[in-house]
Formats: C-alpha cells, structure tokens, sequence
C-alpha cells in the first residue's frame, strides 16, 4: 500500500495540472496510482472515480467566478459522461484487468493526439458570433470578451461518453 504522503502528492499533482489543463484528474491519477504506486488498476479507478467528482467541484469555483462555464455545452457532455460511465462501470465487471488497462491506454493516445495536433489555436470570435450557434460560449480574457465555438463536437461527444 502506498504511503500516506506519496497520495497526498500524486494527488495534489493530479489535481492542480488537471484544472490547469482541463483534463480530469483521473487521466494523471490512474496511470500514477498505477503505475508508480503499484495498486490494482480496479482500485486506481475507483478511488480516481471519487476524487475527480470532488476535484472538479472545487476547480469550477474559479471558472464560475470568471463567467467561463459554457452551461449548454457543459450540460451535453455532462449528459453523455454519465451515461458512459454507467455503461462502463457495468462493462468493467465483465473485462479483465488487462483489457481495461488497454482501453485506458487507446482512450489516453487519443486525447494526447487531440491536444497535440490542436497546437496553439483558438476559435476566439467576436462576441456578436455567440448567438450562431447552440453550444457558442463566451470568454474573458484581458478585460475584453470574446465568443468561441466548439468544433469537432462529434468527437468531444464520443470522447465524453468513452471517459
């Protein structure tokens, strides 16, 4: 069993990049709890499972405070996650430890190429654009506001319901 304050670290590590960055925790959390701490992957997933819930309530705190949350597009995603997690969690009672570690692993590639190939880009428009589109939201950035518009949303979609 890991030591009280490697978990403290791995998770404040977890924690802080994955609001930083946007990632849930789980994706750091997993593979540390894992790998590096050596605890079964079904124990690794279970404990990232609570954590994340608690860590994003609090890492939404500061994204409320600066008017970020796009509602329309947090509800959607949030809609299929919880239907991909109930398929998932009745999915992992009948896949080996294997298996699972290889899907984590397809799903971890495919979000690394995602944010690899997206580079350094935006989609920051004018403010007027939000109105074009269902799930357009806002952003504040250096006292001006800027509308932005998801693109790919099909594979923002497969990827909610897939984590």
């Amino acid at each position: 069993m890991p030591g009280f304050g490697s978990l403290i670290l791995l998770g404040a590590f977890a924690g802080a990049t994955g609001s930083l960055v946007g990632l849930g925790g789980g994706v750091l959390l997993v593979p540390m709890l894992h790998v590096w701490l050596g605890l079964d992957l079904r124990a690794a997933v279970s404990a990232s499972l609570v954590t994340v819930a608690v860590s994003a309530s609090f890492a939404s705190i500061g994204n409320l405070r600066r008017r970020r949350p796009n509602v329309r597009l947090a509800v959607l995603l949030g809609s299929l996650t919880g239907g991909g997690a109930l398929m998932g969690g009745l999915a992992a009672r009948y896949l080996s430890a294997t298996q699972v570690r290889l899907l984590f692993s397809i799903t971890l590639v495919g979000l690394g190429a995602v944010v690899v190939g997206r580079g350094n880009r935006r989609n920051l428009l004018p403010p007027e654009m939000a109105r074009r589109h269902a799930f357009c939201g806002l952003v504040h950035e250096a006292g001006k506001t800027f509308a932005y518009q998801p693109r790919r949303l099909q594979i923002a979609a497969a990827f909610a319901v897939l984590a």
